[in-house]
């Protein structure tokens, strides 16, 4: 919301192409070259630091400068609705799986559980899933609000002290991430930087108080050169990491990830211009970008099996090459049919809550 109590359209726009930018990284395709592919990975990674930037942009928007003084709830509301989005889409992707296997004939189950201590404590303190890793958004987002949950009791104490925290968290972040192997000289599990405490927190922080920090340009043009400075370094980043594979963790973002994502959410809130709420974007990034990034590998898992189908019959080669051209976008709009009935569901079930409780 801006200051008029008015939806921000470039929030939204700016989620609709952080999926498409985590959907690019998850599903690259190779068959425009190591330039195309290197730009899909590299930009590919801005998706997740943007998606928590602007849930702390937003939870800024409404505590800070909002007429709203109901921090430690609203925290609490956010932090209960999406630890119930992650049990209920693991039930889902953990149901899919389980018949996807049994109609395709899969040798042996894609999906293992193993309980344990071990597993449980990395669950609950690394965020790391029993299965569909990616799913560490969801866990990792919940426990971020839990922490702002716990430091709203501070008041503005609390909130400036996680931001005090932040570099000190943005260099772990990296330290503990992509960089382990040059500065600890040992390749860490991923899940020592993607946890709620070294990644959700800090970036979700940055997007918080956001409008308080100075901006990195004077007008839109300087800023607009910056970003691509930035991606221009993030291309370069990525391309070093690429030749000394002895030196790549393969985990976490690269370091100008964060500053490309920094730097458009600076783009989007300070030098805004009007979108309309009926841009494709805008009315992806309002209604499904969440549901993208969860089914997004589901939607893989259909595609490629129906590909593998259609690979049988020569006369239908043709449209197998074109998928592996445009595997990213395919899958992409894929997921959003997912979740366009997803999304449609829930607002059936959710409209149909609402009656109920209305009636009692």
């Amino acid at each position: 919301m801006n200051g008029k109590g008015k939806r921000n359209n470039l929030l939204d726009l700016m989620k609709g192409i952080a999926c498409i930018m985590v959907v690019l990284m998850h599903f690259p395709t190779k068959k425009f070259g190591t330039g195309f592919y290197a730009l899909e990975c590299a930009l590919g990674r801005c998706g997740v630091p943007l998606f928590l930037m602007i849930s702390g942009y937003l939870a800024g928007q409404r505590i800070l400068y909002g007429k709203k003084k109901d921090g430690g709830a609203w925290f609490l509301r956010q932090f209960r609705k999406i630890l119930t989005y992650f049990v209920v889409f693991s039930f889902v992707i953990y149901l899919f799986y389980a018949v996807f296997d049994r109609l395709t004939g899969a040798a042996g189950p894609t999906i293992k559980i193993t309980w344990s201590v071990e597993n449980i404590l990395l669950l609950l303190i690394g965020n790391k899933p029993f299965f569909a890793g990616y799913l560490w958004y969801l866990p990792a987002y919940a426990g971020c609000l839990l922490v702002f949950f716990l430091l709203s009791r501070l008041g503005a104490a609390g909130y400036r002290l996680a931001g005090i925290c932040t570099p000190v968290l943005l260099v772990l972040y990296h330290v503990l991430g992509r960089y382990c192997i040059i500065f600890l000289h040992r390749n860490l599990p991923y899940y020592y930087a993607s946890n709620f405490l070294i990644a959700a927190v800090p970036m979700f922080c940055a997007g918080f108080y956001l409008p308080k920090l100075k901006p990195a340009a004077k007008n839109r043009g300087n800023l607009l050169l910056l970003i691509g400075a930035s991606v221009f370094c993030l291309l370069c980043e990525y391309q070093a990491f690429a030749s000394q594979p002895a030196l790549d963790s393969g985990r976490n973002n690269y370091f100008f990830n964060f500053v490309t994502a920094f730097l458009l959410m600076q783009l989007i809130t300070i030098y805004a211009w009007e979108v309309s709420g009926e841009n494709i974007l805008v009315r992806i990034g309002r209604d499904y970008s969440l549901f993208i990034y969860v089914f997004q590998f589901l939607a893989s898992a259909l595609c490629n099996a129906f590909v593998d189908f259609l690979g049988r019959f020569s006369s239908a080669k043709i449209f197998v090459v074109m998928f592996r051209f445009g595997r990213p976008f395919v899958i992409f709009l894929a997921a959003l049919a997912i979740s366009a009935a997803v999304h449609r569901i829930e607002q059936i079930v959710g409209s149909r809550i609402n009656l109920r409780r209305s009636s009692t």
